[in-house]
């Protein structure tokens, strides 16, 4: 008779420890619904991994919405735009429409057979650090503006940034169908040594120095070693190189020059701008497809299914 209560105890408790856990889920699906970032959405999301979005057979979940949404308020608060006067609808669509896209993205990056290197995460961390007066100053500023370390900043952007650079490039090279169906716009590749006007210096200090720059250029001098020795931008680790670009992403005064040019001419004199002064080489021109369109027809082609009170950011 013992035994018998002694197991219908236990049992009891088991039972009432299953409730219990189905009265969690329960809640935290309810509240995730209502994209509740309190203790028990939290909790819940992370032990049952509650997707807040699938598309196709990727289960996104809710534990990545909230990072990023938590991150996302941050960057508002931190450099004072208060969310940007967008509703939390709003904000949370352009989390999910990010979360959505990255997804669709990586699966197109397994069929273009594309990689994110190290070397290429490297050397978009030196760019970053380059605008700073110390890899220490970097990190702060991206603790400030995004509540995240370093290695959280690369793996939540600047890796699906490069996976998504890498695809398009592909993307550009594919033949066959999307040759008339995805047809864009012109596209050049250009390269440039901005010398910036800063405290300290006279504009004829730095006109000069522009001018004697691009004359040991035009002499046979290599455009990247000069780059890295004077150029006061990220790129200058790069080359200059500013990679592809269409009309209207420049500055106009920048773009009328570059896109005047012949392929791997030198523009005659340093060109002034809000920035400074560039020295700018054209090194290459194209007709671009549209990639954006192709992303907007592959994410049209997944199966989205939204698991919280938010419209599909990619449905009108």
């Amino acid at each position: 008779m013992q035994k018998s209560n002694k197991q219908m105890i236990v049992l009891g408790a088991l039972l009432s420890l299953v409730v219990a856990v189905l009265v969690v889920l329960a809640l935290g699906f309810i509240l995730v619904k209502k994209l509740s970032t309190n203790s028990v959405a939290t909790v819940a999301a992370r032990v049952f991994n509650v997707p807040v979005v699938t598309v196709g057979d990727d289960e996104i979940p809710y534990s990545e919405y909230l990072v990023d949404i938590k991150s996302l308020k941050n960057f508002y608060i931190s450099t004072g735009q208060n969310n940007n006067g967008e509703s939390e609808e709003i904000l949370s669509q352009q989390v999910i429409a990010r979360l959505i896209a990255n997804s669709v993205i990586e699966d197109m990056a397994g069929e273009l057979n594309v990689e994110v290197l190290e070397e290429d995460v490297n050397m978009t961390n030196n760019q970053l650090f380059g605008q700073f007066e110390s890899k220490e100053d970097a990190i702060e500023d991206l603790q400030k503006k995004y509540g995240w370390d370093l290695d959280t900043y690369v793996q939540r952007v600047v890796v699906p940034l490069l996976r998504e650079q890498k695809v398009r490039e592909a993307f550009n090279e594919m033949g066959g169908e999307t040759e008339e169906k995805y047809e864009g716009g012109e596209e050049i590749q250009a390269r440039h040594i901005l010398l910036a006007i800063v405290d300290g210096l006279e504009e004829k200090e730095v006109k000069e120095l522009a001018n004697k720059i691009l004359d040991e250029i035009k002499d046979g001098a290599d455009f990247a070693e000069l780059a890295l020795k004077y150029g006061n931008d990220a790129t200058n680790k790069n080359g200059g190189d500013l990679g592809w670009f269409g009309k209207g992403i420049m500055i106009p005064e920048f773009e009328e020059a570059v896109f005047g040019l012949e392929v791997n001419e030198l523009y005659q004199e340093p060109l002034k701008s809000e920035f400074g002064y560039h020295i700018i080489q054209k090194t290459g021109e194209r007709i671009s497809k549209d990639f954006d369109k192709y992303l907007q027809d592959k994410i049209a082609e997944s199966e989205v299914t939204m698991n919280i009170n938010v419209p599909n950011p990619f449905e009108s």
